[in-house]
């Protein structure tokens, strides 16, 4: 499996720095002696606290830790600041030692007394607390109990523990008895199918390396009901928490999947390699998991895995991820998944991730066998591996306006290869639901895609786009096929690739390709290759190709452009297009080509060099160069029809036949100031072989105002077809300018039909 590096140095340095800094020295803050005060008991909904309570200045103050998790507040502790961050739904308290302020929800609040270290420990004023999180507070002189009351009725003692196999008919877990404490691998399964159902308000909280595992080795469930008020936290038992503390909530393939989901809750520090804070895995048969409004922050490796067939459920929304660390060489992604999980993930905010991209990891499961969208959730896709989108459903994939995608090294999209499959990426198509960032773009306005969004999307094309946190991402409209590399060269990975099951149903419209396509034969950023009748149609228009390193598009057997493919831009690459004969006619006019090593059209061998099918050559602004000899004819009685102002290059060695295995016929009909040029690459006289007019040649054959030069034979007709060629120019030519066969002297080419003959050898024989 292909693992992602980039930035990990950067990250390194970064942890090394926080590990280094310098807190300020115990001395600073005052460190009160436990003997000399006087202790009380903290009674929380009737059961007392298993922690000591000590009076300070007739204020009760109980241990930072034990309260606020027994009230169901989760904390943070800065070490360097002396400073507690406690959160409970919707409310965020906030204490440092020594200060006499605190602060709720960010409003200051003045405190009887501080928060002070008793014995080198953080003690905190329980009035406060338990005023700020909505608890009531009371005091019971005779027994010196502080008393809290939480508004539930509640038997159960905070911390209970929860290890191996869930109770037979399930459990349901609640605030009454949080933090809820697993420790080991807590098992949801068994025969009788449970399910763990955990309440709004719930905390749970898990001991080093500990996990929930539902449906592993029978059939389980697990609900997850919080409320925006009072979500279910799950997170580490310790004091100094850091990710990868405990490995996470894992669902296999006996988990109910329509008794499974988590909705309004925070996972914190857990995860474990590339496995996650939450793992699904489909072995074989799809598992779905319904995440609604959950947080995932503080992850080793990844925040959410879904691997094989592992999938979210259809309606999955407002899922935040945040903080997510490497784990030894790999991860850091806040989503890592299969191809099959790629569908439909929805759209979130990710950031401070290490690498803030979704990782598709195709070495596991990368052939695309049913529809998939990607949607555009905010940050780029990064993929690892080859995706081959094909199968016997005939799947497509569908690619939402917006979307970065970053192909590793040698990397390719292979559409329609063993059997049907279909690539859709449309910028301008509204997404499914549409949504407000795609029906009102930034600064108001049609949704678009010109050259000025194709080139933002030719920026974000490679990793370095990430940095930081893919800032240009959200401005995107373009739909991005670029490199996983902060500085990539041309050729970078293999591109897309169309084949001859990919049918006539794929559409690019508003695409970046960018640095794909390497030196090797039929490389390109865009390649099309049919060996067999099933031609490959498709659409490509409003759209840049750049950075190939040998062509920009190129095509091979029974392929087919649609006509509608305009408005593409052809950038920076070896050669703009590589083609056979019989593509030419297939490719439309208005077609911008700038910057490419070589400015021309290279025409090749690519299956067939022969045209068999009336085509228009269009006049690209850039010429054809043949280097193979291109013939015209067949059954259908083909007629080649060049547009005026065509430039025709031909390489040493090769030649235009007309009437070749069968009917064929050529008209070139230049304009004033636009002539059709046919000439040889080498610019000397012999460079190539001319145009041949065989006697299958049909009648309505005509050249006029064309240039014809640097032939060895400009023309050769080898039968009589009248005067065919007018007000044209003959030069230059090795061997003649026109050479007629036996059976052709009726027609002259040199009196009375306007041309004019300079620099042959003979200029009619």
């Amino acid at each position: 499996m292909r693992r992602f590096r980039p930035f990990l140095a950067l990250l390194t340095a970064l942890v090394l720095l926080m590990v280094l800094a310098p807190a300020p020295a115990a001395a600073e803050i005052q460190n009160l002696d436990a003997a000399g005060l006087t202790r009380a008991n903290v009674s929380v909904d009737g059961q007392i606290l298993n922690a000591d309570a000590f009076l300070v200045e007739g204020r009760t103050m109980v241990p930072l830790r034990a309260i606020f998790e027994a009230l169901g507040a989760t904390i943070e502790w800065d070490g360097p600041s002396w400073t507690v961050t406690a959160t409970k739904g919707t409310t965020v308290v906030k204490l440092t030692v020594g200060e006499g302020q605190g602060y709720v929800n960010g409003k200051a609040v003045t405190l009887a007394v501080p928060a002070v270290l008793i014995n080198s420990r953080t003690f905190v004023p329980l009035r406060f607390v338990g005023d700020a999180l909505g608890a009531q507070v009371g005091w019971d002189q005779q027994s010196f109990t502080a008393l809290i009351k939480t508004g539930g009725d509640c038997n159960l003692a905070p911390f209970q523990k929860h290890e191996g196999t869930i109770t037979r008919g399930g459990e349901t877990w609640g605030r009454c008895g949080s933090p809820h404490i697993v420790s080991g691998t807590f098992l949801v399964e068994g025969e009788d199918s449970p399910i763990l159902s955990i309440q709004d308000g719930a905390v749970v909280q898990f001991e080093a390396d500990a996990r929930i595992e539902v449906g592993h080795n029978a059939p389980g469930g697990l609900k997850v009901y919080g409320t925006e008020k009072e979500p279910i936290v799950f997170t580490a038992a310790t004091s100094g928490p850091q990710p990868g503390f405990w490995q996470g909530i894992r669902f296999y393939n006996q988990t109910l999947v329509n008794d499974t989901v988590i909705e309004n809750a925070r996972i914190e520090y857990a995860g474990e390699h590339d496995y996650g804070a939450i793992y699904v895995e489909g072995w074989q048969k799809t598992v779905e998991v319904l995440l609604k409004n959950v947080e995932i922050k503080n992850t080793q490796g990844t925040g959410l895995r879904l691997a094989y067939q592992g999938r979210l459920k259809a309606g999955s929304m407002g899922l935040k991820i945040s903080k997510t660390s490497v784990a030894g060489d790999v991860g850091g992604f806040p989503i890592i998944t299969s191809v099959f999980g790629s569908h439909n993930l929805p759209r979130g905010e990710f950031k401070e991730n290490a690498i803030n991209a979704v990782s598709i990891d195709a070495s596991s499961d990368q052939i695309m066998a049913t529809n998939t969208t990607w949607r555009n959730v905010s940050i780029p896709y990064a993929i690892s591996n080859d995706v081959y989108v094909e199968g016997s459903a005939a799947p497509t994939l569908t690619v939402e306006p917006g979307v970065i995608t970053l192909w590793a090294p040698d990397s390719t999209l292979y559409v329609g290869y063993n059997a049907p499959g279909y690539l859709v990426a449309d910028a301008v198509a509204r997404p499914e639901g549409g949504g407000e960032w795609f029906t009102r773009p930034e600064g108001g306005g049609e949704w678009k895609v010109g050259k000025a969004e194709l080139d933002l999307g030719a920026e974000l094309a490679n990793a370095g786009s990430l940095e930081p946190g893919c800032a240009l991402c959200g401005k995107n409209r373009a739909i991005v096929f670029g490199s996983w590399n902060a500085a990539p060269d041309r050729g970078a990975w293999n591109g897309i690739r169309l084949y001859g099951n990919a049918g006539d149903k794929s559409r690019l419209n508003g695409v970046v390709i960018a640095w794909a396509g390497g030196d090797e034969d039929y490389n390109a950023g865009l390649y099309a290759e049919s060996n067999s009748a099933k031609v490959v149609k498709f659409q490509l228009s409003n759209s840049l190709i750049t950075g190939a390193a040998r062509s920009g598009m190129e095509f091979w057997g029974n392929v087919q452009i649609k006509p509608e493919s305009t408005g593409n831009f052809f950038e920076g690459n070896g050669w703009p297009l590589r083609m056979a004969p019989e593509h030419i006619g297939y490719m439309p006019a208005g077609q911008t080509y700038a910057d490419n090593d070589s400015q021309i059209i290279s025409i090749y061998d690519a299956g067939s060099a022969q045209v068999t099918k009336t085509a228009i050559w269009r006049n690209q602004g850039i010429p054809y160069q043949f280097e193979t000899s291109v013939y015209i004819g067949g059954t259908a009685k083909p007629v080649v029809t060049i547009e005026p102002g065509t430039a025709l290059v031909f390489t040493s060695g090769t030649r235009m036949e007309v009437g070749y295995d069968g009917t064929g016929s050529l008209v070139a009909v230049g304009a004033a100031g636009k002539p059709i040029t046919f000439t040889g690459e080498s610019g000397r006289a012999g460079a190539w072989d001319g145009i041949i007019f065989t006697s299958e040649a049909g009648k309505g054959n005509l050249l006029e105002r064309v240039v014809i030069e640097y032939a060895d034979y400009a023309v050769q007709v080898t039968d009589d077809m009248g005067g065919f060629i007018k007000n044209s120019t003959i030069r230059n030519s090795k061997s003649g300018g026109i050479y007629r066969y036996y059976g052709t002297e009726g027609t002259s080419f040199t009196t009375g039909l306007g041309n004019q003959f300079e620099g042959n050898a003979t200029d009619e024989e």
